[in-house]
Order: C-alpha cells, then sequence, then structure tokens
C-alpha cells in the first residue's frame, strides 16, 4: 500500500492514463508495414509459386512418344533435342495425345557400371532412379544403347533372350537419313550430331506379359514399334 505522504497531493485527473496520440496516415502505413511486412511477403511468394506452377501445368506440352539413350558418357542436349525433332520432320510420330501437334521426348540417362573408372555418383544415382521408373511402366520402348549386354545384366530387357530386338545403329538405314545438324556451342560451327552415338545400338526392349496387357499403354507400344520398324527395317 503506497504511504500517505506520496498519495495526499495527488489529483484525480492525475489518474488518469495520458491520452494516446492519434497516429498519422504515414505512421499508421509504417506501422502496419512493421507487424505485417513478413505475412506480406510470404503471401506474394505463395502467388508467385502457384503462378508458376499453374503456367507450367498449362503450358506444358505433353510428347506423344519418349525414347532413351543409355550410355556411360553424356551427350549433348543439343543433339538429343535435334534428335526428337528429326524424328517428327521425318513424320514417324503419330498425333498420339490428340493435340494437333506431333512431339518425341528424348530422355537421357547417364549410366556407368564400371568401377574402374571415376562417377558422377549424383547423375548415376538420379539416371538409375529414372530408368527403373521408365522401365515399369515401359514408358520408353525405343532405346539407344552403347552397352546394351551390360544393361541387360541389371535390368534383363535389353537382349534377345529377354524379348528385345537389337539393330546396331550403322545398319539402320532409317535412321542414317535422319538430319542430326547441330551447332556446337564452343566454336559456334554446325556439326553431325550422329557421331556422338557412333557404335550404338537401337534397341527395342523386351516387354512381359504385364506390360503386354497394359491397354492404356498399347497405343505407345505400338506406335514404338512401328518407330523402331522404320529406323532399323526390322519389324518387332
Amino acid at each position: 500500500m503506497a504511504s500517505a505522504r506520496y498519495t495526499l497531493n495527488i489529483k484525480p485527473e492525475d489518474l488518469k492514463p495520458d491520452e494516446e496520440k492519434p497516429l498519422t496516415p504515414k505512421e499508421k502505413r509504417a506501422n502496419f508495414w512493421y507487424y505485417n511486412k513478413w505475412k506480406i511477403a510470404a503471401g506474394l511468394l505463395l502467388v508467385v509459386v502457384v503462378g508458376i506452377f499453374i503456367a507450367d501445368v498449362v503450358g506444358k506440352v505433353e510428347p506423344d512418344l519418349n525414347i532413351a539413350v543409355v550410355c556411360q558418357k553424356g551427350i549433348p542436349d543439343a543433339v538429343t533435342n535435334r534428335l526428337g525433332d528429326a524424328l517428327v520432320e521425318a513424320g514417324l510420330v503419330p498425333d498420339l495425345n490428340g493435340d494437333g501437334r506431333q512431339m518425341v521426348t528424348v530422355n537421357q540417362y547417364n549410366l556407368n557400371f564400371d568401377e574402374g573408372e571415376q562417377v558422377d555418383y549424383a547423375t548415376q544415382m538420379a539416371s538409375s532412379v529414372k530408368m527403373v521408373t521408365d522401365l515399369q511402366v515401359a514408358q520408353s520402348v525405343v532405346f539407344l544403347m552403347d552397352n546394351p549386354a551390360l544393361m541387360d545384366e541389371y535390368y534383363d530387357c535389353f537382349s534377345e533372350a529377354n524379348g528385345a530386338v537389337l539393330v546396331p545403329l550403322e545398319e539402320a538405314e532409317g535412321f542414317a537419313g535422319l538430319d542430326l545438324t547441330t551447332q556446337n556451342i564452343a566454336t559456334g560451327e554446325s556439326e553431325d550430331g550422329g557421331k556422338y552415338l557412333e557404335g550404338f545400338t537401337l534397341v527395342r526392349r523386351g516387354l512381359n506379359d504385364e506390360l503386354l496387357a497394359d491397354e492404356e499403354n498399347a497405343a505407345n507400344i505400338a506406335a514404338s514399334n512401328a518407330l523402331f520398324a522404320a529406323l532399323t527395317g526390322v519389324q518387332p
């Protein structure tokens, strides 16, 4: 309890709290921003992320066919992109998804199981996961491979014994007719992208009964078989 000597001369009006001074519009804006800036920033970031996601979904073009390049050393993206375009230009790709255009996605999987060489394990792991996913659903049926025998040891679908059809690339007359001219990024000069595929083999992967019975993938398998036949002259 306060001593009487300290409260004797206190007037009632002295006990009233000081009235708050009204904030100016500028002070109100500053105060609002101080307490809400992180909420606003988070909201704007969310809008941007959602916008990018929607634009990606709406603008994304689904390929009619997928083919895969499996090799130990990476091939320039310009070459794989040109390969997809060349297949379309040659009239070898049907409009499977009915969007009025033809498109091929060339998936590259860099896999090197040679223990004697230095390997980028992050790239190898990513390629391995993508490869397994591809094989499980037969996303790609036609493959370009630098060592199908080695890959068959790991995946059991790249040898004749496992139902695959193999044609050395130099014997594939239809493939030889593709225009794979690209531009060398380092020199700016045109070059034949086919040189990166020398020694490769065209492979129609083996398909088990479960994959062949998948009605949803039947059109993809049929179109891929037709593509393989057009490139090699061999009917799977």
